[in-house]
């Protein structure tokens, strides 16, 4: 065997092995590899699914808040047509003693109620008053001089079941219509009966404030509220804590 024979029986030699020992990687080193790759997704799976957790409540908030300004506004133009607002005693909070009359069918809690007015609702269409009045004579007159009658509106927050389907959040915003007539053309009262200040012989003048409402009415009436907004906080939850409440003494002037 010449020299330069061995010489590359040794080389190929060398080469053959270390082909061999880089042909593949050993299961422990597949162990390794998969432990870390396992790492890397579980943490990239985590920072995906945070990162969609909060793009859903960013969302929510800001429908939340977008529906929230949008019945604000609404009770805002709704109230700027009133006539009359009834507001709470600021010593006891009761609301005053119509707004206390009112049939248990027709609101769910007072103590719940946020706001309560009248205002009138006028009718454009002359058909749609008496052609002849009857007995109610005075109220016919005026009904057809004023060309309109009262409705009486009421905002309620009313808390949602623990099993509500259909509502989220604690509570929604409901807003209650009660017109003084269901039928102005006959006459037929609706759930403020007489209405305020509305002659009555037997009792003189009504007003706003000695109006009584119409016993069972409500009932009669089937009245269905109008939900304006939900994800609404609970008013029956008093467990507010005092970092949430912010002193506002310093804020008059």
């Amino acid at each position: 065997m010449t020299v330069s024979r061995w010489l590359k029986q040794r080389f190929l030699g060398q080469r053959r092995a270390c082909q061999q020992q880089s042909a593949g990687f050993t299961l422990l080193e597949l162990l390794i590899a998969l432990f870390i790759g396992s790492i890397i997704i579980s943490g990239l799976m985590f920072i995906v699914t945070e990162m969609l957790k909060i793009e859903r409540r960013e969302t929510a908030v800001d429908n939340t808040q977008r529906n929230m300004k949008r019945a604000l506004e609404y009770m805002a133009s709704d109230v700027a047509e009133a006539i009359y607002v009834y507001v709470p005693d600021p010593g006891t909070g009761d609301w005053p003693q119509p707004i206390q009359d009112i049939d248990a069918e027709a609101i769910e809690d007072l103590d719940n109620v946020v706001l309560a007015f009248w205002r009138p609702d006028f009718i454009a269409n002359s058909a749609d008053l008496p052609d002849t009045c009857g007995a109610d004579e005075q109220d016919c007159l005026n009904l057809l001089e004023r060309r309109g009658f009262y409705t009486l509106v009421i905002y309620e927050v009313v808390p949602n079941g623990d099993n509500d389907a259909v509502w989220d959040g604690e509570a929604r915003l409901i807003r209650y219509e009660l017109p003084k007539y269901t039928d102005p053309k006959n006459l037929e009262e609706g759930y403020a009966g007489e209405g305020p200040i509305d002659v009555d012989p037997g009792d003189g003048l009504h007003t706003f404030t000695t109006w009584e409402p119409e016993p069972g009415n409500a009932g009669e009436l089937s009245i269905q509220p109008a939900v304006l907004v939900d994800f609404v906080a609970n008013p029956e939850d008093g467990d507010i804590d005092e970092a949430q409440c912010r002193d506002t003494t310093g804020d008059l002037i």
